[in-house]
């Protein structure tokens, strides 16, 4: 009888040792926020484009097609503490560095079997911003890249050094692929002059803004929007003379600030600049318009001059001021973005929103939890 307890007991801890060993192999398998065997789309953070396997084995970036030399099945071999990262076209095939000697601009391709460490990466969450790097179990300083942060599409995929700097062409976004296609939404940004003049020595901050900005939707809803670029030189808020960041008064702009979207000498209300943007420039074929201006919106609210309006949104069109830093500007863009697709304003909840305010100094751009659920009720992916 003895002998039994002393089995049972025995048993007993081994099943317990064996449920710790396998419970931490589980969460450490999740540890990264990446589900082992899962597909994903892996899009580059800094253009937007998605690992492509091309017909020469070589990996590369381009534009979403729902291929399967697109999507990647992720596995996580525990007692090594690394991935295997293969594409869904091709069958014990792994995403590998060319060299088991790396330098920078080692090249990185698919090749069969996944014995050698060429084949093994580890994934890294930044928490800055919620982006993955990519690193080879070869050398981790050495990370996964695109060459010479190009944008375009067929740019080079290789090795190199992780460098942490504003481009993110080293990093990446890992979305669901399983049972998913990608929605892709041509938008014009358009871009007024006081944008323009405000952000000269910035040339390329709205590209950022709206690279950052629209992260989520593609991680959430699954909507790739793809951006054109404009700019617009006569906007009536441009003739104001006394600069862009003075309130319209009788001395200055020679009229009243009055709430009417009929006044011409209101250079700075929001309805009358709108509607003029929306009915004098086209779209250039674009399913979405969005324009950005540098220059304070001001409107009537309760009765009493105002410059708290930082965006609008109507049907397909948006308009958002973008003088408020590179963070605050990303999340007036979501939040325009959101209306766009039926998200309505929440009101100052408790639960932090997107379109409550909540996220405004929360620098993970791509947190697929911007929206309360009473928002995503309303989101419908499929307007545009």
């Amino acid at each position: 009888m003895k002998k039994k307890v002393k089995l049972i007991v025995s048993i007993t801890l081994f099943l317990m040792v064996f449920n710790l060993i396998f419970s931490f192999h589980a969460s450490a398998s999740s540890a990264s926020g990446i589900s082992s065997g899962q597909t994903y789309w892996i899009v580059n953070a800094h253009s937007g484009k998605v690992l492509d396997v091309n017909s020469k084995n070589n990996v590369i970036q381009w534009k979403n097609n729902n291929g399967s030399n697109q999507k990647w099945k992720v596995v996580y071999n525990s007692s090594g503490d690394y991935y295997t990262i293969s594409p869904t076209n091709k069958s014990n095939y792994y995403l590998s560095t060319a060299s088991t000697s790396l330098s920078n601009g080692t090249n990185v391709c698919i090749t069969s079997g996944s014995s050698s460490n060429t084949t093994r990466w580890a994934i890294e969450k930044k928490s800055t911003n919620g982006n993955y790097i990519i690193r080879s179990k070869i050398k981790t300083t050495f990370v996964l890249t695109t060459q010479g942060a190009k944008t375009s599409d067929g740019a080079n995929v290789m090795a190199y050094t992780y460098s942490s700097g504003n481009n993110c062409n080293d990093e990446w976004i890992f979305v669901n692929s399983s049972g998913y296609s990608i929605k892709s939404v041509s938008i014009a940004i358009q871009q007024d002059k006081s944008y323009l003049e405000r952000f000269s020595s910035q040339p390329y901050e709205i590209n950022k803004v709206i690279a950052d900005a629209t992260k989520p939707f593609y991680s959430r809803w699954h909507i790739e929007f793809r951006p054109s670029y404009y700019n617009l030189s006569s906007m009536k808020m441009d003739t104001c003379p006394n600069g862009y960041i003075d309130e319209c008064t009788t001395s200055n702009c020679g009229s009243i600030c009055e709430n009417r979207k009929g006044t011409p000498n209101h250079h700075k209300n929001f309805d009358y600049n709108a509607l003029n943007a929306w009915n004098n420039y086209g779209m250039d074929g674009n399913s979405i318009r969005f324009i950005t201006v540098g220059a304070d919106l001001c409107h009537k609210s309760a009765g009493k001059h105002s410059k708290g309006a930082l965006g609008m949104a109507s049907g397909n069109n948006c308009m958002a001021e973008q003088n408020r830093g590179h963070m605050l500007n990303v999340r007036v863009v979501q939040h325009e973005l959101s209306h766009v697709y039926g998200a309505k304003d929440c009101g100052n909840k408790a639960t932090p929103c997107i379109m409550s305010g909540g996220f405004d100094k929360n620098y993970t751009y791509n947190l697929t939890s911007i929206w309360c659920a009473d928002c995503t009720k309303n989101f419908d992916r499929t307007r545009y």
